[in-house]
């Protein structure tokens, strides 16, 4: 999805909170999002260009960098122990439906293992090819917006690969700042990358804030009309 892009919304949109059952459908949306494996630039590198890399084996030779840099799908059988930890931890993945269909998803990733972190998640969207350039992925980040303090979220962060203007732009749109950056530690098609971290602070109702978190009660299904 490319936020420069207008938005045209057709047909009617459900949103709703995944299932176990969910979980091969959102694997099928996240491997339909990645770039088409490409040869990757073959060109040699030596200790000098990539000292550090040399040291960790992972450019003793052109083949096996390229190799290495490359994003992998995920099998399909992954994404049902994925989706059932979301359930254990009460990270809610919500989908946008269209006719049965799933065409997106976002994600509320644990920010931290630490007890003292449960109020802060990761963000996550993916949209199908199918979804793109229709709002998904804006109705998606604002439905967890409004039901994140449900699960006692007040902090909400992305964690966005350099390059990626879609979700860049998508994540400011709604209020999103830039908390801070981590350069280079990516390493994608031979090149390595920062990823930016952006964040936001939503409004927790008082009792949360008191210290007493909302009960988990699955959503019902809400249809967005385009």
């Amino acid at each position: 999805m490319n936020a420069s892009q207008p938005v045209q919304k057709t047909g009617r949109i459900t949103l709703r909170e995944a299932t176990r059952s969910d979980g091969r459908a959102i694997g099928r949306i996240y491997n339909d999002t990645l770039p088409p494996l490409r040869e990757a630039s073959l060109q040699a590198t030596s200790p000098q260009d990539e000292p550090q890399a040399w040291a960790s084996g992972i450019c003793e030779g052109a083949e096996q960098r390229a190799a290495q840099s490359r994003i992998e799908t995920i099998p399909d059988a992954m994404w049902d122990g994925w989706v059932q930890h979301h359930e254990e931890q009460r990270r809610p993945i919500w989908l946008a439906v269209e006719d049965g269909k799933p065409l997106g998803w976002i994600s509320t990733i644990g920010f931290s293992e630490r007890p003292n972190a449960v109020c802060t998640c990761e963000l996550s969207i993916y949209v199908a090819r199918a979804g793109w350039r229709r709002g998904i992925g804006s109705l998606l980040l604002s439905h967890a917006l409004e039901n994140a303090p449900r699960y006692g979220l007040d902090r909400l962060m992305a964690f966005i690969w350099e390059g990626n203007a879609a979700s860049l732009g998508l994540f400011r749109s709604f209020g999103f700042e830039d908390w801070g950056c981590l350069p280079k530690v990516l390493w994608s098609e031979n090149v390595r990358r920062d990823m930016h971290i952006l964040g936001t602070v939503i409004q927790m109702p008082p009792r949360v804030v008191q210290g007493v978190a909302p009960a988990r009660a699955r959503q019902p299904e809400v249809e967005c009309v385009g």
